[in-house]
């Protein structure tokens, strides 16, 4: 025959034994953009195919509701982008490495490619960004989007003209007149 055990107490808990609390939250007011139904909410589905379901604590205007909800995105998106710009950095510093480290057999030489190397890097991650962003920003933006691939092929035939272009050497004695 088995017994028993009562649970007089708390503060010896056995296997078996539930414990059960309860918290509330405090009353406030809150301001809620979405669709009724029932006793509960759902996103609410806009004509355009998103669906909004926001909650904001304080009584707030639907208008400061949406205003809030695009300034985020806005600044969410532009962290994304830096940081996209900073990785894609990273990446194409990485590809170029092997010439710094192939120009540290002269140590001061070595500094001076490497140094290189990171402004050529910068020079592509942000004409490569641009170029990803443009391309996003054609449907929505095409002027903006025309423009950014614009200023990002131009940066590209800068760097590759800067490149190309090799320093006139003279025969030793030999002057250039300049008028």
């Amino acid at each position: 025959m088995s017994k028993r055990r009562k649970f007089d107490d708390p503060d010896s808990p056995a296997i078996g034994d539930l414990r059960i609390w309860f918290s509330t939250t405090p009353n406030t007011d809150v301001s809620v953009m979405a669709k009724q139904f029932g006793e509960t909410f759902e996103p609410y589905a806009t004509h355009s195919g998103t669906e909004l379901n926001m909650l904001t604590l304080g009584v707030v205007s639907p208008e400061a509701m949406i205003a809030r909800a695009e300034a985020d995105n806005a600044n969410l998106t532009w962290i994304l982008r830096a940081a996209g710009v900073i990785l894609m950095f990273f990446g194409v510093l990485m590809g170029l490495k092997p010439l710094a480290v192939l120009g540290d057999v002269i140590p001061l030489f070595g500094s001076i490619v490497a140094f290189g190397t990171a402004l050529v890097a910068a020079a592509i991650a942000i004409s490569l960004s641009l170029i990803t962003i443009a391309t996003a920003w054609i449907v929505y933006r095409p002027l903006l989007g025309i423009g950014l691939i614009a200023v990002a092929v131009a940066l590209i035939v800068v760097l590759v003209a800067r490149s190309k272009r090799q320093p006139e050497v003279l025969a030793p004695g030999v002057f250039e007149v300049v008028d």
